[in-house]
């Protein structure tokens, strides 16, 4: 995993605590979870496994509620893993795309909650 450059990792390490308020107040009051089961698209569900934001009970629960999910759970990486881990991000969106443009549509999940990473 390529290692974020000093700069930037002083630079998300130095923000205060107001930087992230808004984002704690929108994951606190805005829930959406009672739709998800109606998303009739291929999702690829992605979070860290360092990540101590999102619980990997929450990121199982989602996708089992959505027919056409994919997990990945990249190794060594936190709450921003397009950031952290950019590569293995690029990977498994990539795979996931290909895959989706390779599966007939049928109506039937595309290998439901099949993890990665």
């Amino acid at each position: 995993m390529p290692a974020l450059p000093h700069a930037e990792r002083t630079r998300w390490s130095g923000a205060t605590p107001a930087v992230p308020k808004p984002d704690r107040i929108g994951c606190t009051t805005f829930d959406r979870r009672d739709g998800f089961h109606r998303v009739e698209a291929p999702i690829l569900l992605v979070r860290g496994d360092a990540d101590r934001l999102v619980a990997q009970e929450m990121v199982d629960a989602t996708a089992a509620v959505i027919a056409m999910s994919e997990i990945s759970v990249p190794a060594g990486t936190g709450h921003c893993p397009m950031l952290e881990n950019p590569v293995e991000i690029d990977a498994a969106v990539g795979a996931c795309l290909d895959r989706v443009v390779s599966s007939p549509r049928t109506g039937r999940p595309m290998q439901s909650a099949r993890r990665y990473g």
